[in-house]
Order: structure tokens, then sequence, then C-alpha cells
């Protein structure tokens, strides 16, 4: 087990890397004298066996947990978040209850969006368990809600943080597209922000894909000396946050009619692949680096799953549409672990990027 020293705020708050030891956790939080009334909120389509030795942990010392599920959409809209509101079961004694949120980044977004929103919440333990959850949780000052057209039209900050249990060895039993969204997820921070993180995973692409839990426990730390490191004494943190709110998945895509046709994972592909041809185009003098961090992008399997159709229909979309419903802001990569926000991508720029994101396709 590998112990962090995380930064919310102005307030630092314990996180733990582990393989999973769930009767360590159930120790941590009698330490840290949290209520033995505990509570699992978790999605509906989250594994019993994700969270069943958690469960028994707690019947050990005596405590019968309350499992509660919720059904969440990918991206649930603010009329969803005031049902989600209603539904979860807090109240006056939230203080006397420990909770336990286990899930991935969308679902922890979402309830976070609605502790936000309560002024006594209750003792909470966030449990990512996907990667992409695991490898950006810290990094995130807000939750966000949807609109009909805009993934991130609300925002919340004051989110809860208090402990945060990272078990790798659940990665094990991901679905596949939730793995490459995770990878993705890591390959977009060694891009951004470290170099070195970049050069750990150009050499441990094909041992990843084993989804080696050691090896994951040395690439999460590796990710959480960037928050420290690189993070914490600058504001990069808001790059990160602006790839992903002013992204196509985020602000184009609501408004294509075909939508459902491509699984989600592959429009972040694109958006990562589009990112670093717009990137390429403008700085051509680094052509060897973009060269290393699209052959791991293949190498980690992330070509797998996108479709040409999907490239076409962003290609006709972007056609025919005004430029004020694209993203305003593009993060884009000076280099290996350096980047930069750009304003003013135009058309002419972004189809020929597609263009080019269909040769590598072919």
């Amino acid at each position: 087990m590998i112990k962090l020293r995380l930064k919310y705020g102005e307030k630092f708050y314990p996180g733990f890397l582990t393989d999973s030891n769930w009767e360590q956790l159930v120790e941590l939080c009698e330490l840290f004298a949290f209520p033995s009334d505990s509570l699992l909120i978790l999605p509906e389509s989250l594994p019993e066996s994700v969270f069943s030795d958690l469960k028994m942990a707690l019947e050990q010392r005596g405590t019968v947990p309350r499992v509660f599920r919720l059904p969440l959409s990918q991206k649930p809209q603010l009329a969803e978040i005031g049902a989600l509101t209603e539904a979860l079961p807090f109240g006056a004694k939230n203080v006397e209850q420990t909770v336990f949120l286990l899930g991935g980044a969308r679902f922890l977004n979402a309830v976070d969006f609605v502790l936000g929103l309560l002024r006594n919440p209750a003792h909470l333990v966030h449990v990512p368990t996907t990667l992409g959850a695991q490898a950006e949780f810290p990094f995130w000052n807000r939750a966000f809600a949807a609109s009909s057209t805009h993934a991130c039209a609300f925002q919340t900050e004051g989110l809860h943080r208090e402990l945060v249990w990272l078990p790798v060895a659940v990665l094990r039993s991901l679905p596949e597209a939730t793995f490459q969204l995770g990878l993705l997820s890591l390959l977009r921070l060694a891009s951004l922000f470290d170099r070195q993180l970049f050069l750990f995973l150009e050499e441990k692409a094909s041992r990843l894909l084993t989804r080696e839990p050691d090896l994951f426990l040395q690439t999460l730390f590796k990710v959480y000396k960037i928050k420290t490191d690189v993070l914490l004494p600058t504001e990069f943190h808001t790059l990160l946050e602006n790839w992903y709110v002013h992204s196509l998945p985020t602000t184009l895509w609501p408004l294509l009619p075909s939508k459902k046709k491509y699984p989600h994972t592959a429009l972040w592909q694109v958006d990562f692949l589009l990112r670093l041809k717009l990137s390429q185009t403008l700085e051509p003098s680094a052509v060897v680096e973009w060269k290393r961090i699209q052959t791991v992008f293949s190498n980690l399997g992330l070509l797998k799953g996108i479709s040409p159709a999907l490239v076409r229909d962003w290609a006709a979309r972007l056609a025919k549409t005004e430029e004020s419903e694209w993203p305003s802001k593009w993060v884009l990569l000076r280099g290996i672990g350096k980047a930069g926000v750009q304003s003013g991508i135009e058309r002419a720029a972004l189809l020929k990027a597609l263009d080019e994101i269909l040769e590598v396709l072919s």
C-alpha cells in the first residue's frame, strides 16, 4: 500500500494506492473515527464482485452496511441531478454515517455534484473503480451537470474530500472500452504535463495491456507525483479541465443526430487524435515527438474501435456548423510534457486534421 498526501483547495486529505486490501480500508476508517454506520453508494452497473469484499470486511467488524444502487446516464443532465438529490439517502444525520462512494468518473462526478450542494455532508470515502477515475480523480476541482446541448453547462465547487481509496486490482475486471478510456487518460496526462511519465508509458505499453496490479501501482504513483510536483505550484490543472470542457465530445457531439451509433470511448479517442494533428500543424518542428505520441497511442490499443464513419460524421457536422458552436479554446501540445491554450482554430484546419485521422485509420 502506498500512502498519498493529496491537496484540495487549502486542505490536505489522505489517499491510498492499494492492491485491494479492504480490511485495511475499514481499519483506517476506524482510525479516523468515522462512524460505524455505513452506506455503500454505487451505480447499478457495478458488478457485485467489485464491492463484495468491502461489504464482507465491514460485516466482520460488526457493521451491516446498506447498499444503495443508482441508475445514471453517461452525461447526467440537471433534471436528473435533481432527481438524484431526492433519491440519495441523506438527511439531518449525515454526519453520523460513513458513505463509501464507488464508481467511475462520470458516476463520482454526478454524486459529487449533489454532495457539493449539501450543508452537512456525511463522512465520505471515495473509491474510484475505473482506471480513468483513479488517474484523474485528484485533478478535478469542480463537478459538472449537462444541459441538452452541453455536457458541462452547470458546475459546482466546494467538493467534499476526506479519504480516497484506489484499489488497482479492480482494473482486471473492467470492460475493454472502459479500460481503454483509462489508458487514454494516462496518455493525456503524460502528454500534457510530464515527459518522464510519457517515457514510462512508452516503455511499458505492452505490459499495461496485461493489467498487472503492481505495474499500475507504479503508474498511478507517478501520476500522483505530477499532481504534487507539477500542478500544485502552478495553474496547469486548469489545462486538464479546459481539455474536457472545451472538447468536441462535450460541445459539438450532443448536437449530432447520429450520436448513439458510436461508443463513448471512441469519441475521446478521436478528440485526442484531433488535438495531436492540430498540434502537429502548429508545431511542425516537433514532428518526431508527434510520431512518438501516435505510436504509443497505437501500442496501447487506442486505435481499436474508432470507426471511420464517426470521423466523417464529425467532418460533416463541422462543415455546416456555426463556429460559435465549436470549442472556443483548444488545449494543444507544444511537445511531450508541454501544452498551451490555442484560440481561433479555423474550420479548414479542423477538417484537414480529421482527414489526416482517416489516413491513420486506413
